[in-house]
């Protein structure tokens, strides 16, 4: 069978009134934990973020982004 590849995209949200700095720092903790693991049988490729989201401006959320691309061996 042939190894499952794909991409984990976790999406923090915060009020737009608490700043940014706590949806970027959740966006640190995340990329920490799932940076280059393997769990499982699922090896977690290095994490790329956490990056802002464009947001319209009334938005009430801010929003930052992790990817992740893995790879998941057969079962």
């Amino acid at each position: 069978l042939d190894f499952l590849d794909g991409v984990a995209q976790c999406n923090v949200f915060t009020p737009v009134a608490a700043g940014t700095g706590n949806a970027l720092a959740i966006g640190d903790r995340l990329r920490t934990v799932f940076n280059r693991i393997k769990i499982s049988g699922v090896y977690f490729r290095p994490a790329n973020g956490p990056r802002s989201v464009a947001q319209d401006a009334t938005s009430a959320w801010y929003q930052v982004a992790v990817s992740v691309q893995f790879v998941a061996e057969p079962i």
